[in-house]
Formats: structure tokens, sequence, C-alpha cells
């Protein structure tokens, strides 16, 4: 090879590295070229994360990465700016799919997928089970069986399998229409035709012990620091039942927050007392004219207050200090575990209230010609809800479509076959298993969440 030669070669090398260069140093600090705008543009990524593992992430059917051995988490970057189709599976589990908007310089994430089994095993927990109840701690569970003189209870320890308590209630407890349990789910109260009964499952000889005087009363609930004490309101007063005189007057609702009580009064305004009724502070002056012939029901999510009027949800705008009308009509509203969500839902909607990025946000997850019968909160990110005919795992994330998975309709339990069309259920975060009463047949899934 001649001189003349080397020196084309060399020349050649050094436009092609300067040519090259910028492209390099460019794709280094994550541009590309976009062929179909013909443009330079800043890349993203995504970040996935879920419950259990999975097998594969595919994004936009092209790109498919798995998760690391000891690792539940992938991150795929250098996406072009735009829609990408995530597509997350495992053997065994539905898929989980969601379309996001990817931006410059910015990682979008799903980091709490829940994966659902296509069969989730069962196992029969009771023979015979006419009611179901679960602690609000998800240590106990309380089931009953309805009998022509009297009702058979049982109340099991989920930290001792072996430990069931059965008590023989009074012959005139026909059924259970309420049950109520102290905070630390040693005492229930318990509803039946209209009357109150208190039940100490622990005691040596455990007895239902009748309290005539609850019959007119509303919203009881226990005193979360003593399960010895509970609370509740008659003819617009709140009582301890350690007194017989009233510690608050003029009540319309409340509940208990920071070591006190929070409470909607009659003169319109919210207050904040200790345990014994000692004014602490005004909260908000005169937010919502309240009337005396209507039923109420204060709610919070961290710092968010929400007040149900009969069948109309309210939420305080902090900026006014005033309830503005949000949503009805109402059936019931639930506050997530991070008490971040405010879950509200009547027998055909399904939505839930966020602050999580700012200002308050409603988001309507389903809307469903079926009547919806109840609805739990599974984690913060997902919900479980049954209807007349069926049982739906949902999330709560409205980017894309909502991944939504229907339980099949026949369950196996123990060999053998129960149907949730009509069962009750109940979701139990502490153990993170579905309880459900199919007929008179109590079963139980496996652990389903993280």
């Amino acid at each position: 090879m001649n001189k003349k030669i080397r020196l084309v070669i060399f020349f050649a090398c050094i436009i092609c590295f300067f040519a090259a260069a910028p492209y390099i140093v460019m794709y280094s600090i994550g541009y590309r070229i976009d062929l179909q705008r013909w443009k330079i543009v800043s890349t993203g990524g995504i970040y996935i994360r879920s419950f259990p593992s999975a097998n594969e992430v595919t994004i936009d059917s092209k790109k498919t990465v798995k998760p690391g051995l000891f690792d539940s988490a992938v991150f795929v970057q250098d996406l072009l700016p735009g829609q990408h189709t995530v597509t997350v599976r495992k053997i065994g589990y539905f898929d989980y799919q969601k379309t996001l908007e990817v931006t410059g310089k910015q990682a979008e994430k799903i980091e709490d997928i829940l994966l659902i089994k296509k069969d989730i095993p069962f196992s029969e927990i009771a023979q015979k089970a006419d009611y179901l109840s679960l602690s609000d701690d998800g240590n106990r569970f309380f089931y009953a069986v309805f009998k022509p003189a009297s009702i058979e209870a049982n109340i099991i320890s989920r930290n001792s399998e072996k430990h069931t308590m059965t008590v023989l209630l009074p012959a005139e407890i026909a059924n259970i229409t309420d049950l109520i349990w102290s905070g630390d789910s040693n005492k229930l109260l318990m509803k039946s035709q209209g009357k109150y009964y208190l039940l100490n499952p622990f005691e040596q000889k455990p007895k239902a012990l009748p309290l005539p005087y609850l019959s007119s009363a509303k919203q009881i609930s226990f005193d979360p620091r003593n399960s010895d004490d509970f609370f509740y309101v008659i003819n617009k007063n709140l009582y301890s039942s350690k007194k017989s005189v009233p510690i608050i007057k003029n009540v319309a609702s409340y509940y208990f927050a920071d070591g006190g009580i929070v409470w909607l009064s009659y003169d319109s305004n919210i207050y904040n007392s200790d345990f014994s009724g000692k004014l602490i502070s005004t909260l908000f002056e005169k937010p919502y004219s309240v009337n005396t012939a209507n039923s109420y029901k204060l709610a919070t999510s961290q710092e968010n207050i929400s007040l149900q009027e009969n069948q109309k949800l309210f939420f305080l705008n902090k900026t006014t200090k005033l309830f503005e009308d949000f949503y009805s009509p109402i059936a019931k509203t639930s506050v997530s575990p991070d008490g971040k969500k405010l879950l509200y839902y009547n027998e055909n909607e399904i939505s839930y209230l966020t602050t999580k990025d700012g200002p308050a946000e409603k988001v309507l997850l389903a809307r469903l010609q079926e009547k919806i019968i109840d609805c739990y909160w599974l984690n913060n990110d997902y919900l479980i809800f049954n209807t007349q005919n069926s049982i739906v795992i949902s999330e709560i994330d409205p980017r894309g479509h909502i991944n939504m998975h229907t339980l099949p309709q026949t369950l196996i339990a123990g060999g053998k076959e129960f149907s949730t069309k009509g069962a009750k259920i109940a979701f139990n975060r502490n153990d993170g298993k579905i309880y459900m009463l199919s007929g008179n047949t109590l079963i139980a899934s496996e652990k389903i969440t993280q």
C-alpha cells in the first residue's frame, strides 16, 4: 500500500469519525433520530415491577426482557417518545397489558402490578356457615350458623389456625344484620332484630350481653385506645359507654383522628376534641349547612375530608373551606390502606378520589349493568368486588385500559365445586386471602397479594 492510499484512508477515517462523533455523543446521552418524523428526539424509559415476578416483559410486541433471578423489576430504556404497549406475562397467570405515553428524559412507572392466577386455589374452612365477618386488623374472622333456637358463633384466629372458639348465643338472636369489631379484635357488637349485644368471646364462659339502650343509637364504634369502651350517638348527642351523660352535644357525625374526636356539629362547624369531649379547636367554620332531618357521615383520607349526606357525597375544598357537591347517588365509601385514596361506589359504578399528584381527581373505574354488592381494597392499587353473578379483581391505574379479571364462576375447594354467583366475599389484607361464603360453605383462597 503506497503512501497516497494510506493518506486517503487516514483522511477518510477522520471524516467518518467527525461525521459519526455527534451521533455517538447524542446516542450516549439518550437522543435518537425518529425516522417517522425525521427529527432528533430525547428518549425515555418504562420501569415495570410485578408480584409475583413475571417470566417476561414485552414492549410493543418487539422488545422482550426478563427480570433477574432475584429481582421482580425491569427497566426498559431508549424508547422513542409516544405510546408504548407493555405486556407482562407469567405462566399460569393472566397477562397484564398497559399502554403508556413515554416522554423524553422521563421514566414511566408501573410499580405495583399484581398478577392474578387463572385458577386461584381455594380451601374449605367450614362446611356450614350463614354469616361471615373479618376483623378490622385482619387477625380474626367470625362466622355463624343460624339454628332454630340459637346461633352458633365461631371465631378463628389467623395466628393460630387450630384456635376455634364456639359460643352459643341467646335464642332471641335469630340472625345477625351487623357486626362491629373492637380495634384489637377481642370484642364484638352484634346487631340482631334491631337490638345490640356485646360479646367477649375470649372470656372463660363467653356470653352475649344485651344492650337495649343501643336500639336507637347511630354511628357506633369502639374506642380505638380501649376495647372496654365504645361511642355512639343518640338524639344528636355523643355518648361513651362509660358515662351516662353526653360527652359532646349537637353531633351530626364524628370520626377518630390524631388521638381525639373530629366532629361535625349541627351548628355547621367542624371541631376537634379529646376523647373526654373537651374542645381543642375549631377546624372549619361553617363549611356546610347541616340539616337536622338528614343523616351524615364524615370520613378522611390523609388530610382530605369527605362528607356523606344521605346518598350525596361532598368533598372539602381546602381553599374555599367549603364542602362541594361531588357525587350522587353514593352507597358506600372506603379509604385505601395508605390513606391516600377514597373509594366510593353505588349499585352500578365504582370510582375513587385521589390527591396523589395535586388537586383532587375523580377516577371512574367501572360502570356495570349488574348490581354491585360489595367492594374492598386488596392493597393500595387493586380492588376486589362482587356483583350479582361474578367476582372481579381490578387495578385502579386509569392509564391505557384498566386490567380486570373475573374469577371462574365455579371454584374447586377440597374436591368440591362452589359457585361464585351470589357469593358473599371479604378480603383480609393481613393474610392476603379472599374469604367467600358460597351457599352455606365458607372457603378461602391462597395468599394472592404481597
